[in-house]
């Protein structure tokens, strides 16, 4: 009988101890399926790829992006999720395209970049739901192989962007000039700027590079274009000067008019290679007594350029 309680009381034990075991596993069970879900949650995320371009004739940033999906996603919510996903990801998708596109640094003016600007005014980051609000996003299309989505989007540089950092309210006037010379009233000012030039101060030859604020100089180092000479509603609108790489590109006659004063890029200048030298007698034809100085304020300026 003793034997028989005995072995009574060892079954019970090692029913309770095989009772605890399960426990013990379908905890550890548990645990680990909860630190693998994410895991597996991770693996399914879709991955996300852009790339930036400035299309300098339109003073756009060109934002492309590239949403590739697991195999199992759903293909009918895949735009509508892209866009979902750029509309998060937006902040670092657009510091990172406004600090250097596709083909490099994209420079606010001579001395500054876009990205030095920013770091200068850091409050226009409180505008970035505005900059994206007016992203125009010019399509969304599925893959060939409907494995995910690509879009293109379109962001203003003078209206959305560069307006943060036009602080003069009026257009500072002209440097008048005096020494009479055969000038007459001109519609605009077409600069050709295509080649190498010289570097003003400096034993180098380098292209022109682009940029939202352009400014140019006669010979003598005497202003005749930049941004606090213009009126401040036309920097927002169409900038100092417009680029083309077509000499016979519309927008020189829609912008500098049918009788513009003709003028060659002598040499450039600035950290950034983006300010033109023109010869001195262009400031002396479109500033004797201030005949054309609404020119400048109204930025009717063209540069044809060699464009990235």
């Amino acid at each position: 009988m003793d034997l028989f309680y005995r072995n009574q009381k060892r079954l019970i034990y090692l029913l309770r101890e095989k009772k605890n075991i399960y426990k013990k596993n379908g905890l550890m069970l548990f645990f680990f399926c909860l630190l693998l879900f994410p895991a597996l949650y991770a693996s399914a995320e879709p991955s996300v790829e852009y790339e930036s371009n400035v299309n300098w004739k339109s003073m756009e940033l060109e934002i492309a992006v590239d949403v590739r999906y697991p195999p199992d996603s759903a293909k009918l919510r895949m735009r509508n999720d892209s866009e979902n996903i750029f509309d998060e990801k937006f902040f670092d998708i657009f510091t990172s395209s406004i600090s250097e596109s596709s083909a490099g640094k994209v420079y606010f003016n001579s001395t500054y970049t876009m990205e030095d600007m920013i770091q200068k005014n850091p409050a226009i980051l409180n505008k970035i739901e505005s900059i994206k609000n007016n992203a125009v996003m010019v399509y969304n299309v599925y893959h060939e192989d409907m494995s995910g989505v690509k879009m293109l989007y379109r962001i203003n540089i003078l209206r959305d962007i560069a307006s943060c950092f036009i602080s003069h309210r009026k257009p500072y006037p002209v440097h008048e000039k005096y020494l009479w010379v055969p000038n007459e009233k001109y519609t605009g000012v077409v600069i050709y700027a295509k080649g190498d030039f010289p570097v003003r101060g400096e034993s180098a030859v380098s292209p022109l590079k682009p940029s939202v604020f352009p400014s140019v100089y006669s010979a003598g180092m005497e202003k005749i274009l930049s941004a606090e000479l213009v009126d401040p509603e036309v920097l927002v609108r169409w900038g100092t000067a417009g680029f083309t790489d077509i000499d016979d590109d519309p927008v020189i006659r829609e912008r500098a008019g049918d009788n513009p004063l003709y003028t060659m890029a002598e040499e450039i200048f600035g950290r950034n290679r983006t300010d033109i030298i023109v010869p001195s007698d262009t400031s002396d034809l479109l500033f004797y007594r201030r005949l054309n100085e609404d020119l400048v304020r109204e930025g009717r300026f063209v540069i044809i350029a060699d464009l990235p």
